[in-house]
């Protein structure tokens, strides 16, 4: 899995679509081509989300961060369905 680019901006995280709260998202490209976007609160509570969830963010180049991890979680924030860790920046 690679991150393409890493982005900021507001989302919603409950029930009430109308209460945005800061956002941390990644656009990721898996090494078959599937191409997505993860975003949540912060990078250890990401939701696999649609291209419309992130369309408003400020986006900028992927950038490493030595030890930092991402999970991905069910839609409920529950349950981790995966994980990764930030292994660095390709070449």
């Amino acid at each position: 899995m690679t991150v393409i680019r890493q982005g900021s901006g507001k989302a919603a995280f409950t029930a009430d679509k109308k209460l945005l709260q800061p956002a941390t998202a990644a656009e990721l490209v898996t090494k078959e081509g599937d191409h997505g976007f993860i975003s949540g609160p912060m990078p250890s509570y990401m939701f696999a989300v649609g291209p419309d969830t992130v369309k408003n963010f400020n986006w900028r180049p992927a950038e490493t961060y030595p030890d930092a991890f991402y999970t991905v979680r069910d839609d409920e924030g529950v349950e981790p369905l995966l994980n990764f860790v930030d292994v660095g920046c390709a070449p």
